[in-house]
């Protein structure tokens, strides 16, 4: 059976405070970030959405002798083989860590990072977004129909040990009562009134 996405909308519990405590997280960390950059001569500091940093950017080129250029994107990291670089390198370490709010699926027994169904070549894990300042989330779960069947013989074979799979593991899941299950066009019509509302 081909692949598809639930959705669900979550306005409580304990997905949507897990979230709001990862996104204080990361508000504090992008200000120590900016902080350091400051300090170190850089204009700033990307961070990657998935969680980290990304790279730091220079008005100028800075002394190659503690920095290399990461990517052609501009931004650079301190060279790890250097004094100067490694000397920057734990003064990094030190900074607080910017979380992935993806991470916070594990509260629901969900996985948001490893791909949990398979289709082609590409594999696709659930995902959550939305606005946690407004107390509104948004869950995209992939799934795939099984039959019933199919299903209770995994069960069976799961509980004697000789048998494991990732996507029926995740099929076994079942939402929380604080996610609602709706569809895809009922999220795609409140995350646009929540933009327009909210700017």
């Amino acid at each position: 059976m081909s692949l598809y996405f639930r959705f669900f909308r979550c306005t409580s519990g304990p997905l949507l405070e897990e979230i709001q405590r990862l996104t204080k997280q990361r508000d504090e960390a992008v200000k120590a970030y900016q902080a350091f950059a400051e300090e170190i001569g850089a204009e700033g500091v990307r961070v990657w959405n998935r969680g980290g940093i990304a790279g730091f950017a220079f008005d100028t080129e800075p002394d190659q002798g503690a920095w290399k250029k990461r990517n052609k994107n501009g931004l650079y990291w301190p060279r790890k083989n250097t004094p100067p670089g490694k000397d920057l390198w734990k003064q990094i370490e030190a900074l607080p860590a910017y979380p992935s709010v993806q991470q916070a699926l594990q509260v629901v027994d969900l996985s948001g990072f490893a791909p949990v169904m398979i289709e082609g070549s590409k594999g696709y894990a659930p995902v959550v977004f939305g606005f946690p300042a407004k107390g509104v989330l948004f869950v995209r779960v992939p799934w795939r129909k099984v039959e019933p069947s199919e299903i209770e013989r995994y069960r069976n074979e799961r509980r004697t040990g000789s048998r494991w799979s990732v996507e029926l593991e995740h099929l076994l899941w079942e939402p929380p009562a604080d996610l609602v299950e709706v569809k895809e066009w009922q999220v795609l019509k409140e995350e646009e009134e929540l933009e327009e509302a909210h700017g």
